[in-house]
């Protein structure tokens, strides 16, 4: 059996932690201030998510303030509003009802990132892969990542000097990144543990099992036996263009940012630099025999009716073909 991330539970929970962290806050004041959004929860970065996304509400009110009038790019109009922004942020004021959703995505941002890391960066760099991000919005939201950041941060060092870039570009750079640093998520225990100074909680209550689909099945009823007919002299199958087309030189290369994702997470347990190392040892193999050999002996506890475990088979027949 197989375990997903349960988003339902992780949205119950960042729910009643919210309900429960600004019920404490608000029990003796009308608002909330700056600096005390940075000690509103127990957790460090629940808080840096919420003051990241007060400061990109703040941005995008600040546009619609632009008038086709004025030169905003004139440098004394760029320094008078930089002097407004910072003003304007060093007097942060938000009331209860306005803060609650901000805080409660933001929890739910937290356990993603703590928990569920591929998936959170694949949402942070668009998992469309549509459009394109401005590298300089990317390098604000992570300048307020404190979990698992390290693949970030060096993804942004490769976008140095750029101020746009399509998010099939950001995967493929993040890919070899994880790949070249054999990336591990951090140990989640200590991060969980902050949170559960407001509300207890566990990793488990966040992973749901996906069952296993396979039944039993009756024996059949043996049939009587037919009689022997004379066999054709079988014909070798012929190659077609199509199969060449489909057929995949490597194992490695052609994988997706987000295959390598699922695989990873769903069939190798979250350990990347297992699952590189067996990709490296599956190209190297000289058949589709062999390779199945591999996986069947070394991942004996494989389900084989996941829909993970099918396309990785899938691939390895593209491999091998």
């Amino acid at each position: 059996m197989e375990e997903k991330i349960n988003t339902k539970a992780i949205a119950q929970y960042s729910a009643a932690f919210t309900q429960k962290a600004v019920e404490r806050y608000f029990h003796s004041r009308d608002r909330i201030s700056g600096p005390d959004l940075l000690t509103l929860t127990s957790s460090r970065q629940a808080n840096l998510f919420t003051v990241h996304a007060l400061m990109k509400a703040w941005k995008t009110e600040s546009e619609k303030m632009r008038s086709p009038y004025f030169d905003y790019t004139a440098e004394p109009v760029r320094a008078a509003l930089r002097e407004f922004q910072n003003t304007l942020s060093n007097h942060i004021s938000v009331d209860k009802t306005t803060l609650t959703p901000i805080v409660e995505k933001s929890v739910e941002k937290t356990l993603m990132v703590i928990l569920d890391p591929y998936d959170f960066y694949a949402e942070m760099l668009d998992v469309d892969g549509k459009g394109f991000l401005r590298v300089e919005d990317l390098r604000s939201e992570i300048r307020y990542l404190k979990i698992n950041s390290k693949p970030m941060e060096l993804l942004l060092d490769k976008l140095k000097g750029k101020e746009l870039v399509s998010g099939k570009e950001a995967f493929a750079l993040l890919d070899q990144i994880l790949e070249a640093v054999h990336f591990s998520p951090e140990e989640f225990d200590a991060h969980l543990a902050q949170l559960a100074e407001v509300l207890p909680l566990s990793a488990e209550q966040f992973f749901e099992v996906i069952p296993d689909p396979r039944k039993a099945k009756a024996a059949p009823k043996p049939s009587e036996p037919e009689k022997p007919v004379a066999a054709k002299p079988a014909e070798s199958p012929r190659k077609t263009l199509a199969d060449d087309l489909n057929r995949i030189q490597s194992l490695k290369e052609s994988l997706t940012i987000n295959q390598k994702f699922m695989f990873t997470k769903m069939l190798f347990k979250g350990d990347f630099e297992a699952f590189v190392t067996a990709v490296d040892f599956i190209d190297s193999c000289a058949t589709f025999s062999e390779a199945t050999q591999f996986v069947e002996k070394t991942y004996p506890d494989w389900d084989k009716e996941s829909e993970e475990f099918a396309e990785f088979v899938e691939l390895l027949e593209k491999r091998f073909s």
